[in-house]
């Protein structure tokens, strides 16, 4: 078994802690690609998500789709994957419960039903330009696309990018949905994914509307963060 706590370390010293252990769990899942067979080296990855300080862990899924993760504590995960070249995440399933719009599991004594990740093929694109309120091109900007509100807790969904010569980006992999995209310089990595940053910056996002078709052209002014 095994266990955790939190500790507050200030000026004084902490004696007797006391760690309540637990028994470890297994959790499985399986990744579908619209019944093709998944590429080759597909990892699954899964980080705590309830204040435990650790590195993710990170499966292999075989060919036919299965992923398998051994020994975890009870507690709460956030699933992550690597998509394949031109591929989405279409839908995320727990058993008879839809999680797309959470891509979070809670391990605890009841058993815990499988996860499935539905992956679609012909991902789209969006590109643009980056620029300073002034019109200035700007080169090596955080650029983030961010999923409509309703979805923001599926991590998953969010796409990254920096721009290159000539404030030019291309954000990859993207679901079809309704989105805002934002460029932010001097930003934290995953700032975006806090609810509070990111209502600081609601109103400078550029609304998209994603296909099947790749979207090009999307003109962003850079916001300093400060």
């Amino acid at each position: 078994g095994a266990g955790h706590i939190l500790v507050d370390v200030a000026s004084q010293d902490v004696r007797h802690i006391s760690v309540p252990v637990g028994p470890l769990h297994e959790f499985r899942g399986r990744v579908i690609l619209n019944g093709d067979s998944l590429p080759d080296q597909t990892k699954i990855r899964i980080s705590p998500d309830d204040g435990r300080i650790a590195t993710a862990i990170e499966a292999g899924v075989d060919r036919s789709g299965e992923f398998a993760f051994k020994n975890l504590q009870a507690g709460r995960y956030r699933i992550d994957i690597t998509l394949p070249p031109s591929v989405f995440l279409a839908d995320l399933q727990q058993g008879q419960q839809r999680k797309y719009g959470d891509n979070s599991i809670e391990l605890n004594d009841a058993s815990v039903q499988p996860l499935q990740l539905l992956l679609g093929a012909m991902a789209s694109t969006v590109d643009g330009t980056v620029v300073a309120p002034d019109g200035r091109a700007l080169v090596d900007t955080t650029v983030v696309l961010v999923p409509e509100e309703s979805l923001r807790g599926n991590f998953i969904l969010y796409r990254t990018a920096r721009s290159g010569e000539s404030g030019r980006f291309t954000l990859t992999n993207v679901a079809p949905g309704t989105y805002k995209a934002f460029a932010w310089e001097g930003v934290l990595d995953t700032a975006w994914l806090n609810a509070d940053f990111l209502a600081k910056y609601e109103g400078v996002g550029t609304a998209i509307t994603v296909g099947s078709s790749p979207v090009s052209g999307i003109h962003l002014i850079c916001v300093s963060v400060h």
